[in-house]
């Protein structure tokens, strides 16, 4: 089993682990026409800071000098976006607006996936 040494490793383990979740919700949505969504800024935003947030969680759990193991990083880096979609699939509906003005399902709707 691979072991981390530094915060840094951590760090991006944990971002991989956050994007694999992210390319499973692509690999679901795969046989399905392309997402009006997808075109916008705001939506690459928000993934890239879904996928950021599970290296943030991990070097919280990251003490140094600790050796950390690498799937441990991936595991809670893949947890961070799974929970923040639980957690947005509970919000109240509101609507939101993508750069061209269409308003859409919400914010709800868009964490939900």
């Amino acid at each position: 089993m691979s072991q981390l040494h530094s915060g840094w490793a951590v760090f991006w383990a944990a971002c991989l682990g956050g994007a694999l979740v992210e390319l499973a919700h692509w690999w679901r949505l795969r046989p399905r026409k392309f997402p009006v969504y997808a075109r916008s800024p705001r939506y690459w935003i928000i993934t890239v800071l879904m996928v950021l947030s599970g290296g943030g969680l991990a070097l919280l759990y990251y003490a140094p000098p600790a050796v950390f193991q690498s799937i441990l990083a991936l595991h809670i880096g893949a947890s961070a976006p799974l929970l923040i979609h639980k957690i947005g699939g509970q919000l109240p509906a509101t609507d939101y607006h993508l750069g061209d003005g269409e308003v859409t399902g919400g914010i709800r709707a868009f964490l939900r996936g």
